[in-house]
């Protein structure tokens, strides 16, 4: 209960203040609710309407149309066109679209053929990096940016795109061992 009320909290700060998804929901029962959405669970979904927040059991959606990607103006508003051009280039060049790209797919893929159509609305990776752009440009200055693309189209950021997902893959056995040889065995 606890965790769900925190989610739910999140949701709502994060929809009021930042980033929320606009959408139209059509029912079972033929009505059709528009809002945006706070958060998404297995067995329901939170919508803000008119700063309240209302859950609905997803079993009776029949349709969720996402409408927009709604950014906040204090967040979305003055990044110059140039940086935001280069932010979008180092996410194509640090493999951050492809693996989101990827990682979707899979997601997708695992879906049942019901709930497809659904997660493919929720899930767009264009929309995403937009409202990943002030992020980037929140840390990043445009040299810092400019050299972070060089350094991954170089040969050893390729190589470190390439190799960095078989280190931790590797990382995460190898100390998965350590620690049941360190740990006690229970006494028979």
């Amino acid at each position: 209960m606890k965790r769900g009320f925190f989610n739910l909290l999140i949701g709502v700060i994060a929809c009021s203040s930042y980033i929320c998804f606009a959408a139209t929901i059509d029912f079972q029962d033929g009505t059709k609710i528009e809002g945006k959405i706070v958060e998404v669970y297995p067995d329901r979904i939170s919508l803000n309407i008119d700063n309240t927040i209302r859950n609905y059991d997803r079993n009776e959606i029949i349709k969720i149309e996402r409408d927009s990607v709604q950014i906040s103006p204090a967040i979305g508003n003055g990044i110059i066109p140039t940086k935001r051009e280069l932010i979008l280039n180092l996410m194509e060049a640090d493999g951050a679209r492809a693996s989101m790209t990827k990682i979707f797919s899979q997601i997708i893929a695992q879906t049942p053929k019901e709930r497809e159509q659904e997660l493919k609305n929720l899930l767009k990776v264009d929309e995403i990096i937009d409202i990943l752009v002030p992020l980037y440009d929140q840390y990043y200055t445009e040299e810092e940016i400019t050299q972070l693309i060089t350094f991954y189209q170089s040969t050893l950021g390729q190589k470190l795109l390439q190799v960095t997902p078989k280190i931790m893959q590797q990382t995460i056995e190898i100390v998965r061992r350590y620690f049941q040889q360190k740990m006690p065995t229970p006494a028979q």
